[in-house]
């Protein structure tokens, strides 16, 4: 009986091919297998811990979300936006010394490092809430998509908690904390809230 494949190839060819498949299983699928792993290892892993949000005073202020971005992954990541249905945008914000006044300013984004976290909390960089539908009750949820360069989009929930029962005073991973002086969030609560 003839074999099919020897119809499709010359015998020449099939020499060729058959020589070739041989080395190609040798050192090619190895090389894909590895490269499979390498792939695997290096997947983005982010997890989301202790995500709260601290309320504005009214609808129209401007309410803070804070959370802890860990990446259990090989690769860099960054945190380049978030969006909510409860407010009508989400701006990344840090604070910063400038002299002695602790001022608060709009970020493109926030690095999350291979194997580390990002801190998003009191004093240091966050979640900016501005314009909501209502204004969110204490222990509410309130919802809202974070969008990272290589991992794509992230949906969780902030829980709706006030300033006391948030564990203020901790440090923020950016040197700054939030115990002993005035925020910038706070310095300018009549422009845009908390």
């Amino acid at each position: 009986m003839t074999d099919p494949f020897r119809l499709l190839f010359p015998r020449r060819w099939f020499r060729l091919l058959r020589s070739g498949l041989f080395v190609l299983l040798l050192t090619g699928v190895p090389g894909l297998a590895a490269a499979s792993r390498a792939s695997a290892d290096d997947a983005l892993a982010l997890a989301i811990d202790d995500a709260w949000l601290r309320p504005p005073v009214t609808a129209t202020g401007a309410g803070a979300g804070f959370l802890v971005i860990r990446n259990e992954s090989g690769l860099s990541d960054r945190l380049v936006g978030a969006s909510s249905p409860a407010a009508a945008r989400v701006e990344l914000h840090t604070h910063e010394m400038d002299g002695a006044v602790m001022r608060m300013r709009k970020i493109d984004a926030i690095p999350v490092p291979a194997g580390g976290r990002a801190v998003l909390g009191p004093g240091g960089d966050h979640l900016m809430f501005f314009d909501f539908a209502a204004t969110p009750a204490l222990g509410a949820s309130v919802p809202v998509t974070l969008r990272f360069e290589r991992a794509g989009e992230i949906a969780l929930v902030l829980a709706v908690r006030d300033r006391a029962a948030a564990g203020h005073g901790e440090r923020d991973g950016r040197g700054g904390h939030e115990g002993g002086h005035q925020s910038g969030h706070e310095a300018r609560e009549g422009a845009h809230g908390p």
